[in-house]
């Protein structure tokens, strides 16, 4: 197997995470971010790290069935009608790829 070859099987592994929103009453899933995705989270961080949030959230949050959790069209109501310290948390879950745990006693 090449290491090209590997380093693709590696990342085709890797699983999805779940992390619940108790105030929302919601459980997302999160897949893992590939480098392209993690490089248009970086740009966008260089603007504003709270609007990066909201992107990853837009871009990784998916429901049970795998249809995405929010839209582009979400992302003005995401940014000034909700509340903060979940879009950081939830942010935070999918950008650091840490555990819910973590989270949890990180940030809530």
């Amino acid at each position: 197997m090449s290491d090209i070859d590997k380093v693709i099987s590696h990342f085709a592994d890797k699983k999805k995470r779940s992390v619940t929103i108790e105030e929302w009453g919601v459980t997302y899933y999160i897949s893992p971010l590939t480098v392209a995705e993690t490089r248009r989270l970086f740009q966008s961080a260089k603007k504003d790290e709270v609007t990066m949030l909201v992107d990853a959230i837009i871009m990784k949050a998916e429901k049970e069935n795998g249809d995405k959790a929010f839209s582009v069209a979400d992302k003005d109501k995401l940014l000034n009608q909700a509340d903060v310290d979940i879009i950081k948390t939830l942010g935070s879950f999918i950008v650091n790829e840490v555990n819910e745990d973590d989270v949890k006693k990180n940030f809530v």
